[in-house]
């Protein structure tokens, strides 16, 4: 079972370096008339998190603007689906000396998924937003999500004991030997010859 527990976390480690590597190496593609917002959407989130943005940046098109609240600070745009009037959500926009400081939707997909909705989009479309803010940017879906974890370990709470880790390293060692030794008739017998 351990030996399983390892191999299925090797897979998942290897996997997540294959994922680092294409996130660090590769822009997702985006058209020359793209939004600026898609744009910079695209160097920001991972390559897969940038799917499902420009999914919700490609659908700001079905959206229209019923009323805007005007509070001061706080700005709320009422948001429709051109196709059906009855679903309404609002879009509050916190304003910090004309700068957008903070947004948020009824849907709150923002706060669920850590990705911003259509209707936030369809918002940005409206103020004329070129670069999503920071406040709309989730840090685990980034390319530098894993800069907020330093490279060395600073707990020894599951270094192992010496003995522990020639264990595992003979255990590698004497499983490659079998399979080797499993290939050839001779190196069977003297395999067998010396665990006796």
């Amino acid at each position: 079972m351990l030996q399983h527990y390892e191999h299925c976390l090797s897979n998942l480690r290897q996997n997540e370096a294959k994922l680092d590597v294409t996130a660090s190496q590769f822009v997702p593609f985006t058209y020359l008339d793209a939004d600026n917002i898609e744009k910079d959407a695209a160097e920001v989130f991972t390559p897969t998190v940038f799917a499902l943005v420009k999914k919700k940046i490609g659908c700001i098109n079905n959206y229209a603007i019923c009323e805007i609240l005007d509070g001061g600070e706080r700005v709320t745009y009422v948001i429709s689906a051109k196709s059906n009037n009855a679903w309404k959500f609002c879009v509050y926009c916190d304003f910090t000396e004309s700068m957008l400081d903070k947004i948020s939707c009824s849907c709150c997909k923002l706060e669920r998924d850590g990705i911003p909705c259509g209707h936030i989009f369809y918002v940005f479309k409206i103020l004329k937003v070129e670069r999503i803010p920071q406040c709309c940017v989730c840090k685990r879906w980034t390319m530098n999500a894993k800069s907020a974890f330093p490279p060395i370990k600073k707990s020894n709470m599951y270094d192992s004991c010496h003995s522990l880790d020639k264990y595992r390293e003979l255990c590698n060692l004497s499983h490659e030997a079998s399979f080797k030794a499993a290939q050839s008739n001779e190196s069977y017998v003297h395999m067998k010859g010396c665990s006796q």
